[in-house]
């Protein structure tokens, strides 16, 4: 996807506790596998933290990443350290990793030092820790950490956003829509969000050694579907379909009825709103609806 001059792309992911344990000495490290992802008949090199790909794939120009005290921090800090060419301070490796031993559900999110991860990557990367949410107190602490996403985003650049929801507890991916519809329903901010990805490591294409990361933006595509249906429903309003949509899905007569339909609603036209009617009728009629 080809991005627009001057618009601001962020990508939205979360990290879990990895699936696979290595020792390094008397310590052991967390990590995902070893994984050679591809997208968009693209084929990266294997990685063991799946968002750089996404990162590369749709030039990104900040990831906000959401985890847990007992998420490997570490792994994530290397990662950043490396591919911002900074050095590594093996003191705050340490200590995220002894905070990520000792992690349970009862953990104090204060417990881990995110704002030192943060300020060494600037306004280029950033980290929120959340609890487990196990309950409906930690469930609202967790939604008022989130929503403050939208101190991320200015008033004045317009957002495209990507969300990722491959790792972590499943529970993350509600969380990561619920901020994202109330940020672009409800905020002020100009933001779009244009993919949902999802990298599958468990199926490995044949011949090819390699996983997909799978695009889910029909999800989206279905939700203002929705959306614009329970507006044409309850107000009489078809510009939301007509304008967030992919509008070459719809007849070029339908999209002018719908609008005609819209308007005559709006001014009361009764006259007009008849005939609207009668031919969105004989658009169903003959099987153009």
């Amino acid at each position: 996807m080809e991005k627009k001059k001057g618009v601001k792309r962020v990508l939205i992911t979360s990290i879990g506790g990895g699936n696979i344990e290595d020792k390094e000495g008397n310590m052991i490290l967390k990590n995902y596998h070893n994984t050679v992802y591809n997208i968009n008949n693209k084929k990266y090199e294997a990685t063991t933290y799946m968002p750089k790909v996404i990162e590369k794939e749709f030039e990104v120009d900040k990831t906000i990443i959401i985890g847990t005290t007992g998420t490997m921090w570490d792994n994530v800090y290397t990662q950043y350290c490396i591919k911002n060419n900074r050095e590594i301070d093996q003191t705050y490796v340490k200590d995220l990793r002894e905070t990520e031993r000792k992690s349970d559900k009862n953990t104090p999110i204060e417990d881990l030092n995110i704002n030192k991860f943060n300020e060494e990557f600037g306004n280029n990367v950033k980290g929120i820790v959340i609890k487990y949410g196990l309950n409906r107190e930690e469930i609202f602490e967790n939604f008022d950490s989130i929503i403050k996403l939208q101190e991320e985003f200015n008033d004045t650049d317009e957002y495209e956003v990507i969300l990722d929801i491959t790792h972590s507890f499943r529970s993350t991916a509600f969380w990561m829509f619920l901020v994202m519809t109330y940020l672009t329903d409800v905020s002020n901010k100009n933001i779009k969000i244009i993919e949902v990805t999802y990298g599958m490591h468990e199926i490995i294409k044949k011949n090819d050694d390699s996983s997909p990361i799978i695009l889910l933006n029909s999800f989206l595509e279905i939700l203002n579907w929705i959306k614009g249906a329970s507006e044409l429903k309850q107000y009489g309003n078809s510009y939301y379909i007509l304008d967030n949509l992919q509008n070459n899905d719809i007849p070029k007569e339908i999209k002018i009825e719908l609008e005609n339909f819209s308007n005559a609603m709006n001014m009361n036209y009764v006259g007009s709103l008849l005939e609207s009617l009668d031919k969105l009728a004989d658009l169903e009629k003959n099987k153009k609806i």
